[in-house]
């Protein structure tokens, strides 16, 4: 099989860079934008956020079967990459729109649009990263699913980071049409840098089948992989955790510091500590196994959260807070580069107890993953502040992001809602997905080993 050239890999890998930032606006920003900025209530948003991404949730293994199915000209993962950039690009700007959300009720424009938004996502991300799939030597599948997570990783958080200044800086009197105009700058980024990627990839396929896939087979060949069940429900709790502590971050440090511009710092912190630890992966790798990486990258995140909690108990300044988001989000770096690696491990491991491959179908759960750490985010943020009395703001007395913080005050449960969930449910989580890890996955050491020499015995029959 040819080998991985330097312009495939990077042309590829630059694709990540705009899906990331689209994701994470939405990810990120949904609730903030639609409680302060169209002043819908956050128990609506929890609800509906929760509703959405779990219908659209389906979505994702369907993408999975229609990707497995396409035979074009242009392979199987191209053409779903094209289309989905394109439409996820249009529904961004429209999820973003106060105007027309104003002009029409909010709570169903946005109901319509979040959904639309995560559908088109899944058109664009399952095929974009079942892709690293299509590689038999471990070394290239790790460089090619690591690159695509690197770049991701800075496009998104650099979102997460610096978005909220960028809106502010476009328009620093009405964070509704800031938050628009950022999202006509992703959407053109993203179309540019999905068009480089699909240019970049080949038709590679590791194992040719002709097998087309149904709905139920779909299904099946999920329930059949235990392993998929595992690692998916593993990175499950990993992603809710850092999802979570971003989401809740902003109402935080607006309402318990009083100083939202502690925010932008809070994410840059963080998302610098992603970047060193997914530039640090590659070095990493060549000196421990996946399993040390993993399972030390998780008790990291942990040990951050506790930095965290102690910090801010002894001094409210964030600067005393950023060792432990420094430590907790190198941990976080590492598991979002295994993400994709290990997904490469449960498809041959797929193939080698069901008897066929189906790549885009357990990548489709990869998707899954980030929409459902989202769902959960919201329900928890949503109805953790519903549930503690929090008052929405509407633009009209939204001004300027530092004036609400002053107009606007909260009943006295905001506070230690806001605590627990900041630092004491994100460990929680992490900690449930180190311990499922070390007691149920098996795709590490002589059994790994065993399941990649009999699959390439059997391919060479």
């Amino acid at each position: 099989m040819e080998k991985l050239k330097f312009k495939e890999l990077f042309g590829y890998g630059i694709g990540g860079f705009g899906e990331s930032m689209s994701f994470a606006l939405v990810n990120t920003y949904i609730m903030f934008y639609c409680t302060e900025s169209l002043g819908i209530s956050a128990g609506y948003m929890a609800a509906m956020l929760f509703i959405a991404r779990i219908f659209d949730a389906f979505n994702d293994p369907v993408m999975g079967m229609i990707t497995e199915n396409t035979r074009m000209k242009w392979g199987k993962h191209r053409p779903w990459v094209l289309i989905g950039a394109a439409t996820n690009a249009v529904i961004l700007v429209f999820t973003f729109n106060p105007r027309l959300a104003m002009a029409t009720d909010p709570r169903v424009y946005i109901l319509l649009f979040c959904v639309l938004h995560d559908i088109t996502y899944t058109i664009i991300d399952v095929p974009y990263y079942a892709y690293a799939a299509n590689f038999l030597d471990p070394a290239e599948r790790d460089k090619i699913s690591m690159v695509p997570r690197i770049v991701g990783g800075v496009g998104g958080f650099a979102i997460q980071a610096i978005g909220l200044a960028i809106v502010m800086a476009l328009s620093p009197n009405n964070l509704g049409q800031g938050f628009f105009r950022l999202s006509l700058i992703i959407a053109v980024i993203f179309v540019s840098f999905a068009a480089v990627a699909a240019k970049s990839m080949k038709n590679r396929s590791v194992a040719q089948q002709e097998k087309k896939f149904t709905l139920a087979e779909t299904f099946r060949a999920l329930k059949g992989n235990d392993q998929l069940v595992v690692i998916i429900t593993v990175f499950a709790l990993a992603q809710i955790a850092p999802t979570l502590s971003n989401s809740v971050a902003l109402y935080y440090f607006k309402y318990v510091w009083g100083d939202p511009k502690a925010y932008s710092v809070f994410m840059m912190a963080a998302g610098a500590a992603m970047g060193v630890s997914l530039v640090a992966y590659p070095f990493l790798a060549k000196r421990f196994s996946r399993h040390r990486i993993f399972s030390t990258a998780l008790a990291l995140s942990i040990a951050g959260f506790a930095v965290m909690f102690l910090s801010v108990n002894i001094a409210r300044n964030i600067y005393a807070l950023l060792p432990g988001v420094l430590l907790g989000l190198c941990g976080f770096g590492c598991v979002a580069v295994l993400n994709t690696v290990f997904l490469v491990d449960v498809v041959e491991y797929g193939e080698w107890k069901q008897g066929y491959r189906s790549e885009s179908i357990a990548f489709a759960m990869l998707t899954f993953l980030g929409k459902f750490a989202g769902a959960v985010a919201a329900v928890v943020v949503g109805l953790g502040l519903q549930l503690v009395g929090y008052v929405s703001t509407t633009e009209d007395i939204m001004g300027t992001f530092e004036a609400a913080a002053a107009i606007v005050s909260q009943p006295a449960g905001v506070v230690p809602a806001l605590n627990i969930m900041m630092f004491a449910l994100p460990p929680l989580l992490v900690g449930a997905a180190l311990l499922l890890y070390l007691k149920k996955y098996k795709l590490r050491g002589a059994f790994m080993e065993r399941v990649t020499q009999e699959l390439q015995a059997k391919r060479s029959l």
